[in-house]
């Protein structure tokens, strides 16, 4: 096992001071949706960011509990009930003062996927001009084409958006890089997808409500440095990612 950082071993005495006191005596609530492959809701994997979820939690001995909703409706409990926690979550001006911000996960693409014997989506104004576009509701890149102008949008995510753009239902998918990659590989689609423009990148976090006083975020932070430096995250993202 490689020698701990200065930063983990902080965290490590730190999550040592609270140890006595932190036990499992608040359950905090965590709401997501089924998007793979952050969370998955049904299956024998759970997602990518519910098992890192779990591992921080039990770092810090304290017991979590976790919900799958839809996506807006999500968003709105996160924002209003105390010792909420809500991931996948990107930061956004409209979101920024509503939540908490607990812990940084990493930067993601969002672009367009179409079929591979279709032509790449290379403009927004190309865009505009396809039959059906697959996007998540509630998402930050679902604003970002409606602030564009474009109104061919259809309420896809995850799998779904992959059999609809198989079956020539849609033209194409806008979504994570990541997610499109992920749900590609794992739908069973031939070949690849053709992937076109990438005009957002965006920051994903586990946020939370502000009325959170059982949730420290010094101490999770903490937490999360742990759980990289002992070999925990690169474990769970070969799991979904491979190496």
């Amino acid at each position: 096992m490689k020698a701990f950082s200065k930063l983990a071993l902080g965290a490590c005495l730190a999550l040592a001071a609270f140890a006595p006191t932190q036990g499992f005596s608040q359950e905090i609530k965590v709401l997501t949706t089924n998007s793979p492959p952050y969370a998955i809701e049904k299956g024998d994997q759970k997602g990518f960011m519910v098992d890192l979820v779990h591992a921080i939690a039990d770092v810090l001995g304290t017991k979590v509990k976790v919900e799958f909703m839809p996506w807006e409706e999500a968003q709105k409990l996160a924002k209003d009930s105390p010792n909420t926690l809500i991931f996948p979550f990107s930061k956004t001006p409209a979101r920024e003062a509503n939540f908490n911000w607990v812990i940084e996960i990493w930067e993601v693409k969002v672009g367009f996927a179409t079929m591979s014997d279709k032509p790449k989506v290379a403009s927004l104004d190309q865009a505009k001009g396809l039959k059906a576009i697959g996007v998540p509701a509630g998402s930050p890149w679902m604003k970002k084409l409606k602030d564009e102008g474009l109104t061919n949008l259809v309420d896809l995510r995850g799998p779904a958006a992959v059999e609809k753009l198989v079956a020539g239902e849609i033209d194409a998918i806008y979504d994570t890089v990541v997610s499109i990659q992920y749900n590609w590989l794992t739908s069973g689609a031939a070949g690849k997808p053709n992937g076109g423009m990438t005009p957002q990148t965006l920051t994903q976090f586990i946020a939370g409500s502000k009325n959170s006083p059982a949730i420290k975020i010094d101490e999770w932070q903490g937490a999360y440095e742990v759980v990289k430096e002992d070999g925990t995250f690169d474990k769970i993202y070969k799991k979904y990612f491979g190496s």
